[in-house]
């Protein structure tokens, strides 16, 4: 079990906000950091970049407005950690480039070009020194014979991981003019 977002997407007709869509995502680690909550044992796992820190609901949401014929926008945008943010300024934040801190098996690395992307890596763990194997594991410049894990630090570009979330808002700006998305996690 994992932490997932649950949000509705608004738009603004007739002077007010009010229910478009339902939005639900509960595969895409890169998307819950962006958006607010990427932890690991109470510490952030990553420094993906947060679009705008968590801001709490808008003043303006009814709660009790209907989402399908069973439910209530209360009832679809998550239990905590609620925020919204405008379509715009999703489009127009900033794409999240990290350094990731990733293990490279020792012939990936061998054979690695040093600036795309590795074809086999792994994240490596936080508590990675804690791990029976720890004595495998070397920086570039103390591999010997025993290793067979290589930590590198490799910039990342997590933007593919979150374009399919932008381009749901561009199509819905597209379509409705601006948006509202308003969500929380459970």
């Amino acid at each position: 079990m994992g932490i997932d977002v649950f949000g509705v997407f608004q738009q603004r007709k007739e002077g007010r906000w009010s229910y478009l869509s339902r939005y639900y995502d509960g595969r895409r680690g890169t998307l819950r950091a962006w958006l607010g909550v990427d932890s690991y044992r109470g510490a952030r796992r990553t420094e993906i970049p947060l679009i705008l820190p968590l801001r709490g609901l808008p003043t303006d949401l009814d709660l009790n407005e209907p989402v399908g014929t069973k439910s209530t926008i209360e009832n679809v945008i998550g239990e905590w950690g609620h925020s919204w943010l405008m379509g715009t300024e999703i489009i127009n934040s900033t794409l999240p480039v990290v350094n990731l801190k990733i293990w490279i098996p020792l012939d990936t690395y061998n054979t690695w070009d040093k600036s795309s992307n590795p074809e086999i890596w792994n994240e490596l763990d936080p508590e990675w020194q804690q791990d029976e194997d720890v004595h495998y594991f070397a920086t570039p410049d103390h591999i010997n014979e025993n290793t067979y894990r290589v930590i590198v630090e490799y910039p990342y570009d997590f933007s593919k991981d979150v374009e399919y979330f932008i381009d749901e808002v561009r199509q819905l700006i597209a379509l409705h003019g601006e948006v509202r998305f308003v969500y929380g996690f459970a």
